[in-house]
């Protein structure tokens, strides 16, 4: 009877180690889990911009960000469309995304499209009816800020439409921590404790 409840409790201790040590992250695809659109900011610089962004579809790993257009209000400034997170451990790893972009703004390159890695901006689309030929993918570390973008010169003309699909988190590979080397110790004392009952 004893050695039946000294197994139960070994047992119930290396279960409850192993759950604290292994970390839970998992591949996600689509703006779900780490990178849910919930996580996500929409800031417009300057805030006179309407730039938004349409989730719609950001479960099955599609966005489409809309630059700012407001030519009565606001009209001959530049405006910068962003759709930012901040890489927390739940982030750190590599995304991967296609893209297309629209405009039927004139002249084309007024409206641009990409996206950035801290204060580092990728341009992917200057022009209209673009695409990506190849998928897109970045590594991201602890506290980075990864973003994507659409910006207009003029706020006149037609909204860009960049358009994200198939976006995919990959999480870095487990590592051993000093959090699972501390929790093994741990478990080993209880092991060398409940032997001794």
């Amino acid at each position: 009877m004893q050695s039946q409840i000294k197994q139960k409790l070994l047992t119930l201790s290396l279960a409850t180690v192993a759950s604290l040590s292994i970390p839970s992250q998992i591949n996600a695809m689509g703006f779900t889990g780490a990178y849910d659109v919930g996580n996500f900011t929409l800031t417009n610089s300057p805030i006179l911009g309407n730039g938004s962004v349409d989730t719609t579809n950001a479960a099955t790993g599609s966005i489409v960000l809309n630059g700012s257009d407001d030519p009565t209000n606001n009209p001959n400034i530049a405006v910068i469309t962003d759709f930012t997170i901040t890489i927390n451990s739940s982030r750190v790893g590599t995304v991967s995304f296609d893209w297309s972009y629209f405009t039927l703004d004139e002249p084309a390159g007024d409206d641009t499209a990409g996206y950035f890695v801290n204060s580092n901006f990728t341009p992917l689309a200057v022009g209209e009816l673009q695409s990506s030929i190849v998928t897109v993918s970045e590594s991201l570390s602890l506290g980075d800020t990864f973003g994507f973008r659409v910006s207009t010169s003029g706020n006149i003309g037609e909204r860009g439409e960049f358009t994200v699909s198939n976006f995919h988190f990959v999480p870095v590979p487990f590592e051993f921590s000093p959090i699972f080397g501390l929790a093994t110790l741990g478990a080993l004392a209880v092991f060398k404790k409940i032997r001794k009952l």
